[in-house]
């Protein structure tokens, strides 16, 4: 699923440059800095232990208020900025690649 994921990525975030976003984190964070240039200056990446091997939030947000759709989960924090970038971007996929 994560080629999947990174093509959407690549059409609705990074202007058709497809990369691993969402599994290779420097690619990821390409997804963070782009995001920044569609006006979500808000980004949040943290991790959640009330799972037991802990779950990765990240969100993204606008300067007018952290108003975000979704965050993306994943037991990855690259997945997690993949997905909320598709999500803040309004693309929900079917299946989160996990």
């Amino acid at each position: 699923m994560s080629r999947e994921i990174d093509a959407l990525v690549a059409e609705h975030v990074m202007d058709g440059d497809i990369r691993p976003y969402s599994t290779v984190i420097q690619a990821a964070w390409a997804v963070v800095e782009k995001m920044k240039v569609h006006g979500y200056e808000r980004f949040v990446l943290s991790i959640n232990n009330e799972y037991p091997d802990g779950v990765w939030d990240a969100e993204f947000g606008k300067a007018s208020g952290f108003h975000v759709a979704e965050c993306g989960e994943s037991d990855t924090a690259q997945m997690a900025i993949a997905l909320a970038a598709l999500k803040a971007k309004g693309i929900k996929p079917a299946d989160k690649g996990e």
